[in-house]
């Protein structure tokens, strides 16, 4: 489907050069565009009631039609949907006993199977076609099932009519689509509006921060959240260097670091490594932290060269060689395509002009600034 570009560059799950990362992305930068151009923005988190197993048999296989999957390949996915059988258990007492009884087996006719590998293809498969039902009403930004209605309107009203048109076509699509919202859990997110009581949809709950996939946006993209909760995470893993110390070696506890550590500060860097010089010292002096634990030195030495020698970037170091490995790989415009003849930095990506601190800070702009500072 990806080759054959069938697929909506909206679904970021389960798909070749997708992840969690091109979707935080997305979001960062659909939201930034809005605010950019003095829009109000906000965006509504949507979460479904058990997704993956509402789903009936006889819709997948009529949307995998859509697809070309017809003949012997429909007969197949027929073939590995039916017939399968669920029961549960309880527990219970017999004669003093503790015991456990089975219910009788009930034919499954919805959802695809968990922990499978067709199950997430077959749902984005057949979720493939919201972002065009949607239409002009919102930017849906999806993973899997975790869906976000990006919005941006020139003043509230308009924001709150949008809102509507889109909460309401999503409600519908989902009545089609064997799909149920859970209204109690949706969230919306007003951005860059901090200390306003207005709100997109009046019966959603308003939150200042939400965890997206992992990574806790707040409304004015500060990332202050998301870096306290990086930072105790390293608190955890500087406590197990320190206690692996006591009996590894070094090598060991630099594992330790690459997996406690390190994981932690490169996820979603991309995006909230763009946050203010006082919140990004936070992460860096509990780095330094972890190198002073693992080589056993004092709280006054220098960590500059210990990290060259122990080969572990710092997080601005990993920053700038995320964003500029993410901007590398999308087709950003170069100065030859602003103008047709030869100018002294033809060759370098164009940086767009803007009103705003927070456009500077879109992964595509900050890694479009680093990659012309590279030498030719």
């Amino acid at each position: 489907c990806d080759k054959n570009q069938l697929m909506t560059s909206n679904q970021h799950g389960f798909r070749k050069h997708k992840s969690t990362t091109t979707a935080l992305i997305s979001l960062f930068e659909e939201t930034v565009d809005h605010i950019e151009a003095g829009r109000v923005a906000a965006g509504i988190m949507l979460d479904y009631s058990k997704a993956f197993d509402c789903l009936s048999h006889t819709l997948i296989l009529t949307k995998l039609q859509s697809f070309g999957v017809v003949a012997k390949a429909a007969d197949w996915f027929l073939n590995y949907l039916s017939d399968r059988q669920q029961v549960v258990e309880l527990p219970c007492q017999e004669k003093g006993t503790n015991n456990k009884v089975l219910s009788r087996p009930l034919r499954i006719t919805r959802g695809v199977t968990q922990g499978s590998v067709l199950g997430p293809a077959l749902f984005i498969l057949t979720t493939n076609d919201l972002p065009a039902y949607l239409g002009d009403s919102c930017t849906p930004i999806m993973y899997a099932d975790d869906t976000t209605l990006v919005l941006g309107q020139e003043n509230i009203e308009s924001l709150q009519m949008s809102a509507f048109i889109a909460t309401n076509l999503a409600t519908q699509y989902c009545h089609e689509n064997d799909l149920v919202i859970n209204t109690l859990k949706t969230k919306q997110l007003m951005f860059g509006r901090r200390g306003r009581e207005e709100t997109a949809l009046p019966e959603v709950d308003v939150e200042e921060r939400a965890c997206f996939l992992g990574i806790t946006i707040d409304s004015c993209f500060t990332w202050s959240a998301h870096i306290d909760r990086v930072c105790r995470k390293l608190n955890t893993g500087i406590y197990l260097i320190r206690r692996i110390m006591q009996i590894g070696t070094l090598e060991i506890a630099k594992t330790i670091y690459h997996a406690f550590c390190e994981t932690h500060i490169l996820y979603g860097i991309v995006a909230w490594g763009s946050a203010s010089k006082t919140n990004m010292d936070k992460v860096l002096v509990l780095q330094k932290r972890a190198i002073r634990t693992i080589l056993g030195l004092n709280h006054m030495e220098s960590c500059r060269e210990h990290f060259k020698n122990l080969k572990i970037l710092t997080v601005y170091a990993m920053y700038i060689l995320e964003v500029a490995h993410y901007a590398s790989l999308n087709q950003l415009d170069r100065g030859t395509a602003i103008h047709n003849y030869n100018t002294r930095h033809a060759d370098h990506f164009n940086l767009p002009a803007h009103r705003t601190s927070l456009f500077a800070r879109k992964p595509t702009y900050a890694g479009a600034k680093i990659l012309n500072h590279l030498p030719r």
